[in-house]
């Protein structure tokens, strides 16, 4: 360590080296201090690593559950600890703790297996001795029969210490019995604790299971959500595109305050779209401007650029638009289809009220400054319609009026 003059320690690396005089001869030392402070040792970098990754784990939103190769749990933050509602000092090592329950299992069985030999051998001990005292009772029951009368006291002598080694051997054959049956006792709790052990164990690693299939279902969603989500963001896309094909086309005509032709066009394929979606009626009216003069004169953009109608009749297309977009609901598709041909779509009404609704148009026209009338055709929508067939019948339909009216 170095020492500078402001008190701070500094961690130096010091080679030193001889300077050699023209003798050879040592003539004084050199020493090199290299700065280690700002390097890091291998082992100080992973306690660095170590502890980033644990903060990193501990801050995340997402549950982390680390296992190694056997499927035993070595890690757990906070967010397992929220999604499972087990705390991380339960959750960690759980198939350790089922083996240490199957092996304590496994050893009391083995204590019960020899306790069990044990009692045995201890019947067989009793048995032996059941059997020793039988004989000294025959023993003692042929000395007392015997003709030996007259040595009769030596007889009863050794009757007495026959049954008495009889009684002996009885008592400890019992008391044999007794420890074989306690050994058994033991033996059969021995057996009931290993088996607890075992259920318990097998629950541990149930629990576990479940717990990784309740991850992977999750991790599943996960994906299906990305998935959707990629969708919904291609979707988006595909409305900002659409939304910028549309900023490009002019909207609103100058010249009548209709929608222009291109984008009425694109508005009416939305609204045939949607209307059969919902379940709602469609009515396409196409509205033509009776009585409209020759002599051109720029009067408005509607179908590609300027539209030219006659000097005279100019105010009366302007009328018309003006009676169409007052006289139908606030949100009646009204597009400037030609010079002075209208397109009209009208939902949620069928032929006969919208029929009175643009006679009504057309009376407020006739009644107006510059005085003008509307024929219309008309054609409802049905299943299997486009823009196409729908417009080609309300087209046919006013043609038809046409010709009637001579």
């Amino acid at each position: 360590m170095f020492r500078h003059g402001d008190g701070r320690a500094v961690p130096v690396r010091c080679s030193v080296s001889l300077v050699t005089g023209t003798t050879s001869e040592p003539a004084d030392v050199a020493a090199l201090l290299t700065d280690l402070s700002g390097q890091v040792s291998a082992g100080e970098y992973r306690v660095r690593a170590e502890l980033a990754r644990q903060r990193v784990l501990e801050t995340a939103t997402d549950a982390y559950v680390g296992m190694d190769a056997d499927g035993i749990v070595l890690e757990w933050n906070a967010a397992a600890e929220r999604l499972f509602g087990y705390p991380a000092r339960e959750a960690a090592g759980t198939r350790q703790v089922a083996d240490r329950r199957d092996r304590a299992g496994d050893r009391r069985d083995l204590a019960a297996d020899d306790r069990d030999e044990v009692a045995d051998a201890r019947d067989l001990a009793g048995a032996s001795r059941d059997d020793a005292a039988a004989r000294w009772d025959d023993v003692a029951d042929r000395a007392e029969a015997g003709p030996q009368a007259d040595d009769a006291g030596a007889a009863r002598d050794r009757t007495r210490a026959a049954r008495l080694g009889a009684a002996l051997d009885r008592a400890d054959a019992l008391q044999d019995r007794r420890a074989g049956a306690g050994e058994r006792a033991q033996a059969v709790d021995d057996r009931r604790v290993a088996l607890a052990d075992r259920v318990a164990g097998a629950a541990g690693r149930l629990g576990s299971e479940l717990d990784r299939n309740i991850a992977l279902a999750d991790r599943g969603s996960g994906a299906g959500e990305r998935a959707l989500a990629g969708g919904d963001r291609r979707v988006s896309q595909g409305d900002r595109e659409a939304s910028s094909d549309d900023r490009q086309l002019p909207w609103v005509d100058c010249a009548t305050g209709a929608y222009t032709r291109a984008a009425g066009m694109m508005e009416l394929s939305r609204v045939v779209t949607r209307c059969p979606r919902e379940g709602q009626q469609l009515l396409l009216v196409v509205v033509q401007v009776d009585h409209v003069g020759t002599d051109a004169a720029v009067v408005g953009g509607a179908a590609s650029g300027p539209a030219r109608v006659g000097r005279s009749t100019a105010a009366l297309v302007r009328a018309a638009s003006a009676a169409l977009r007052s006289g139908l609901r606030s949100y009646d598709l009204v597009l400037r289809y030609e010079d002075s041909t209208f397109v009209c779509a009208l939902t949620m009404l069928d032929l006969v009220a919208a029929s009175a609704r643009l006679a009504r148009v057309s009376e407020s026209l006739a009644g107006g400054d510059p005085r003008g009338s509307l024929t219309f055709g008309a054609a409802a929508l049905v299943p299997d319609d486009s823009v196409e067939t729908v417009m080609a019948r309300a087209h046919a339909d006013l043609q038809d009026k046409h010709r009637r009216m001579g």
